[in-house]
């Protein structure tokens, strides 16, 4: 986790267990679609404009824009290799097992 951002790092270390949790699913529904998601796929809590925004916030100190229109959801890269989304998917993962088991 440390090679992650400070941006990044610091929006973890304030993320709330149910955002940890959503975030999560976003991450590994968006990794199997290969980028563009159905909004109607996506769980409840991914929906809410907070979440999301946070989730934008979140990506974007790792130079990846997530956006939506009406009926989708999709990420983009900007100029990166990859390995930074990769560590914060798998950062979130830990974090939200973590955060559930303790719960």
């Amino acid at each position: 986790m440390e090679e992650l951002p400070d941006d990044a790092l610091n929006i973890l270390s304030n993320s709330q267990p149910d955002f940890l949790a959503a975030f999560d699913v976003l991450m590994g529904r968006l990794k199997e679609s290969s980028g563009n998601l159905s909004l109607q796929s996506l769980p409840t809590a991914v929906l809410d404009n907070q979440v999301f925004q946070q989730a934008e916030q979140l990506l974007s100190s790792i130079s990846v824009t997530l956006s939506r229109d009406a009926e989708q959801l999709w990420m983009e890269t900007e100029h990166t290799d990859g390995i930074l989304l990769l560590l914060l998917g798998l950062s979130v993962h830990g974090l939200a097992l973590l955060s559930t088991g303790l719960g």
